[in-house]
């Protein structure tokens, strides 16, 4: 009967999605049944996934405190029930099974052939499962005292004899930061446990830090090097968790982890400035901090309150720079610029942290319309224990224009009335941005109308070629010259009567345009509901008149598309986007999908420079209603 009922669920989740619906059918006792199912099943790799599931498109509403406490029990009740893991390989589609407990070091020989050009991380959506699963048990014991979930996470954190706690490669990796962080929180718990267990996690914590971590640590960070931009990429939350594991074992490396960490996070705090503007995109971003504010918080009590003060700027400004990009009606979703991807919802753990910490009302609010199930586990865990800091009721955050580390916003509100422009704008070498300055998103409804992948394939063919390349962006391709560089620079952010506006030079994107060539996009968003005008203004100088300029602009995928007098209109039958180019008509010929494409379809259009100063002009008018007239 289980069976039966997820197998209508997925059809009707299927069939919703293909239509665009908003309507959670909860009235069907069968589709309510699978509701705790679907909570923890894959979904498809791409963020319209997200924005169509049907258990989280309901009316944007707070949670109540006992909704928190009834998800952690649904959780807790799911990891007890589950006989064996199975990990989704969301960037590569694989699903993985492993008999648990994984008591060891799983035979790489039991993992399909990689990807040539990397050594494929395994091992790191393996710990990433079993850093959630033991988070969650571990709430079941400390928050609901099931002695059950505490009898499971004894088994297995207490006999956790692996042969190492490295990741792929037998390289120090992800995995041996998940483990030393989850170690480090369950060791913390001394009340928790008896004795045999604690002997078992300690004699697993210490082969970790002393086989692992000492040897990683001498070559990697012993060396008082320079703390770069480049070393701060989100594995350097290793060093974090093996900090926080060591200071719970009073073990000798603490001073020298603990210093070390301490450094790297002052690095992390000066290269949030201009000009070095460092960020991997939220998602990353959130990843990295999760374990930076775990490690914070555990800190001794001068000490906490020595970082916070000192992080405050860039830490708050995080908050702001995910609350900014969060789409209007779903804010458990980020505009998708550079690799932001729907399953790394760790910056929402971040928030919870930090919104106790600096008292930010606006956090607080983002989190309190959060999805429930859409929590990770340590944030769903930080939000019961602390249920008195998010109890009361917050006020919406405003819109405007804002600037963050990678981006730009345009934004109305946070309803799903309102509209977000999100406008990309590396400026700093990582690895998770794209080279996307003056990328334009819109979000709108509950749904990305103007979008992107959001995500980077892995392997070589048609799909990383789109991911990154010119297809899956919006910026202009001139002469055959994609953007192809992680640079831009903001010339002018503002706001007026009823008008959002952002300026931004995408000429550093390029290489290859010519010594004279300049061009700046111009980006403004116009009304307060319920319709809105996007218009984006590319001004091309100094170029040779005839140049051939081409444009992709991709649709949500599921949403319709028709043609109508020169104009294309994308629909979700409730509401439409009606696109215009001034230059010439849109016809439906202009419409293509990218072998790589996991969804979206691209509108594709050539056009041709006048002369040596021109504008090409796009308007997008969001609508009401099912609009069969394009706008006057």
């Amino acid at each position: 009967m289980q069976a039966a009922r997820v197998c209508f669920c997925v059809m009707v989740i299927g069939v919703m999605a293909a239509a665009g619906s908003y309507v959670l059918a909860a009235d069907h006792e069968d589709f309510a049944n699978c509701v705790d199912v679907f909570s923890s099943w894959p979904l498809a790799y791409e963020t319209s996934a997200y924005e169509l599931a049907p258990v989280w498109r309901q009316p944007q509403r707070a949670w109540q405190p006992e909704e928190l406490l009834r998800e952690l029990r649904r959780r807790v009740s799911w990891e007890k029930s589950r006989q064996e893991l199975q990990v989704y390989y969301y960037r590569i589609g694989y699903t993985i099974a492993f008999p648990l407990p994984v008591d060891k070091r799983p035979d790489p020989a039991g993992f399909p052939a990689g990807i040539p050009e990397i050594t494929y991380p395994w091992l790191t959506w393996l710990s990433w499962e079993l850093d959630e699963r033991w988070r969650i048990l571990l709430a079941g014991c400390e928050l609901l005292a099931d002695d059950e979930a505490k009898a499971i996470l004894q088994k297995e954190l207490g006999n956790l004899a692996w042969e190492n706690y490295r990741g792929d490669g037998n390289a120090v990796g992800l995995p041996t930061g998940h483990f030393a962080g989850v170690l480090a929180l369950t060791l913390s718990k001394e009340n928790l446990w008896d004795e045999s267990t604690r002997a078992g996690m300690e004699q697993a914590a210490r082969k970790l830090l002393e086989e692992d971590i000492a040897p990683w640590f001498e070559k990697n960070w012993a060396e008082p090097k320079p703390i770069t931009s480049p070393r701060l990429h989100n594995y350097v939350l290793i060093l974090f968790r093996a900090a926080q594991l060591a200071r719970v074992l009073k073990h000798p490396m603490t001073s020298s982890l603990e210093a070390r960490a301490e450094d790297v996070f002052r690095a992390w705090c000066q290269a949030r400035k201009a000009p070095v503007y460092h960020s991997e995109g939220t998602a990353y971003d959130g990843y990295l901090l999760d374990a930076v504010t775990e490690w914070i918080e555990g800190l001794p009590a001068e000490k906490h309150r020595e970082l916070v003060d000192f992080g405050q700027a860039p830490l708050v400004d995080f908050c702001r720079q995910a609350i900014a990009l969060c789409l209007p009606g779903r804010v458990d979703l980020q505009a998708p610029l550079g690799d932001v991807e729907p399953e790394m919802a760790f910056w929402a753990t971040v928030l919870a942290r930090l919104a106790r910490w600096y008292d930010i009302p606006e956090a607080c609010w983002l989190l309190k319309f959060f999805p429930p199930s859409r929590f990770r586990a340590e944030a769903l865990r930080q939000l019961v224990y602390h249920s008195e800091s998010f109890g009361r009721d917050f006020p919406a955050p405003s819109g405007g224009a804002r600037e963050q580390m990678a981006s730009v916003s345009l934004r109305t509100g946070f309803w799903p009335s309102d509209c977000l422009v999100a406008v990309g704008l590396p400026r700093c070498q990582m690895g998770h941005l794209h080279p996307d300055a003056g990328q334009v998103v819109i979000g709108w409804q509950g749904r990305f109308w103007v979008t992107d992948p959001g995500y980077q394939q892995y392997r070589r063919g048609e799909e990383r070629v789109y991911t990154l390349g010119p297809r899956s962006h919006n910026l202009p391709v001139v002469g055959g010259v994609a953007a192809s560089k992680l640079a831009g620079q903001l010339l002018e952010l503002g706001e007026g009567a009823d008008e959002l506006r952002a300026a931004v030079d995408i000429t550093p994107a390029y290489s290859g345009l010519g010594s004279e060539g300049r061009i700046v996009r111009t980006i403004v968003l116009r009304g307060k509901g319920p319709s809105y005008t996007v218009t984006v203004s590319d001004h091309f100088k100094d170029f040779a008149p005839g140049t051939e300029v081409i444009y992709h602009w991709l649709g949500g995928a599921y949403l319709a598309w028709a043609f109508r007098e020169g104009w294309a209109r994308l629909s979700d039958g409730k509401h439409s986007l009606w696109i215009a180019c001034g230059q010439a008509p849109i016809m439906a010929r202009h419409l293509d999908r990218h072998p790589g494409s996991r969804g979206p379809l691209t509108l594709a259009v050539p056009l041709k420079i006048e002369d040596s100063s021109t504008t090409i002009t796009w308007s997008f008018h969001l609508v009401p209603g099912p609009s069969w007239t394009p706008p006057k």
